[in-house]
């Protein structure tokens, strides 16, 4: 099986993963209603399209959630008090998940 992050991007945190995917669902709610009636695109696909973007949002959200649940079990399992100077990422970004995903 291959690496999954062998082409793997520098990391972008979950909360501006969110911020970009909710700024482009904004867009694609403001715009797609003008292309729809101009015919530049088909009422189905614009609404599928929101609705993917939306979902995207959801997914991001909850992973954002899921992380920061997950910070201080982690903390405590690797023998931190949980103070910033014991954690085992810099508080600023997200968790490296990553890390899991490889073994």
């Amino acid at each position: 099986m291959p690496d999954l992050l062998s082409d793997a991007l520098p990391p972008v945190s979950l909360k501006d993963q969110l911020a970009c995917a909710q700024r482009e669902l904004a867009l694609r709610q403001r715009v797609y209603p003008r292309w729809v009636e101009a015919g530049k695109l088909k009422q189905s696909i614009a609404e599928e399209e929101i609705r993917r973007m939306a979902a995207i949002c959801q997914t991001s959200r909850i992973c954002l959630l899921s992380a920061k649940a997950w910070r201080p079990v982690t903390a405590r399992r690797r023998g931190c008090a949980g103070r910033p100077s014991e954690l085992p990422w810099d508080q600023t970004t997200d968790p490296p998940l990553y890390g899991a995903l490889r073994g």
